[in-house]
């Protein structure tokens, strides 16, 4: 890069070169740093140019609040286009942000986010597929696409199937519980689960990221990483997710979860589902089972699927009550996964 694109800013973020670091600062509060195509048009090009940049030697993706790292794409943006029929220009921002999200994961340098609020959808996806999630207490993360009438998405049906964290294997059955139920975890469930790789407290993140850039990202976690002094919740479900969420399509997991003696495990589900579309529940399992084999694979997937979804009714009527309305109750046909047909969503994951 040539010295006038050492750093670029704009009202949303700002990418810069320092000390041999590729720095991103996510800088949108109001909006908890969703991210819209203006932010996919700068970020993508710039990461490109660092792959090969030997004055690059690794990136950090931080953000300036501590409410949120990055609470996902800008639903809104890809709605408002589509509401007003202008759906090439909603497919594009769809399109373009997987595309990000493949950026992240084929990146050939060591790649670090620093999480301090939350981070759901999008947010995972340009700090998931990297080398290192650091975690503050504060984090927490989430994949609540089933209740806007989608599914987990930006190529999280490949990683966090891969995910080992502090429990020690990767788990197919604890991503797809993930994905299923929308659960929020706790900085200690990303840590078990794997979501996040490191914890720094947040009151050191600001010293974190200075040795980051001062020096190497290993040399910083040597120093600043260390133990949470806090519980997972979902590893006491360990168990129960692992019988309940291995295999097979939604309706035999329900019946095993029906069957199942942990009855607290139940009601947690049914809680999380309660306002879920139920073809997105459906929809998921099956992103799941395809079993990808690589984050550009799952996201080709997640955009097969997406697409039917989109052009579902369900889908406006998700938005509406989340993003539009905020807390109206969901009308969503069908009503029940037991009248959901997950043949299409099959059909689309097919090979060509």
């Amino acid at each position: 890069m040539t010295e006038l694109q050492q750093k670029i800013m704009t009202e949303k973020l700002s990418l810069e070169v320092r000390n041999g670091t590729g720095v991103i600062t996510l800088d949108r509060p109001k909006a908890l740093n969703a991210i819209d195509q203006e932010m996919v048009d700068e970020i993508g090009p710039v990461l490109r140019a660092w792959e090969s940049d030997p004055a690059v030697e690794q990136v950090l993706i931080r953000s300036t609040s501590s409410k949120a790292f990055c609470a996902g794409g800008d639903i809104r943006y890809g709605y408002s286009h589509m509401a007003a029929g202008n759906t090439e220009q909603a497919e594009h921002f769809f399109a373009s942000s997987y595309d990000l999200h493949a950026q992240v994961a084929a990146f050939p340098k060591p790649y670090v986010a620093t999480i301090d609020g939350i981070a759901m959808g999008g947010g995972l996806g340009i700090s998931a597929h990297g080398s290192f999630r650091v975690v503050t207490e504060r984090a927490s993360a989430s994949m609540p696409e089933i209740y806007i009438a989608f599914v987990p998405d930006v190529g999280m049906s490949y990683e966090m199937q891969r995910m080992e964290g502090t429990k020690g294997y990767a788990s197919a059955s604890l991503a797809t519980f993930i994905g299923t139920t929308a659960l929020r975890l706790s900085a200690a469930d990303m840590l078990w689960s794997g979501v996040g790789t490191h914890f720094v407290p947040s009151a050191e993140l600001a010293d974190f990221e200075a040795a980051v850039i001062t020096g190497s990202i290993e040399e910083a976690l040597e120093r600043f990483s260390g133990t949470l002094d806090q519980p997972s919740r979902i590893a006491g479900f360990e168990t129960g997710i692992e019988e309940c969420f291995s295999g097979g399509e939604w309706a035999e997991i329900a019946d095993r979860l029906a069957a199942s003696p942990d009855t607290e495990l139940q009601q947690l589900v049914l809680a999380q589902q309660e306002r879920a579309n139920p073809a997105s529940i459906v929809a998921a399992v099956e992103l799941y089972r395809a079993q990808p084999s690589s984050a550009r694979e799952a996201l080709d997937n997640e955009a097969a699927v997406g697409k039917l979804l989109r052009q579902d009714p369900n889908f406006f009527e998700g938005i509406r009550t989340v993003l539009i309305d905020k807390g109206d109750t969901p009308r969503f046909s069908p009503a029940r996964t037991v009248e959901v047909d997950p043949a299409p969503y099959r059909s689309a994951l097919a090979p060509d």
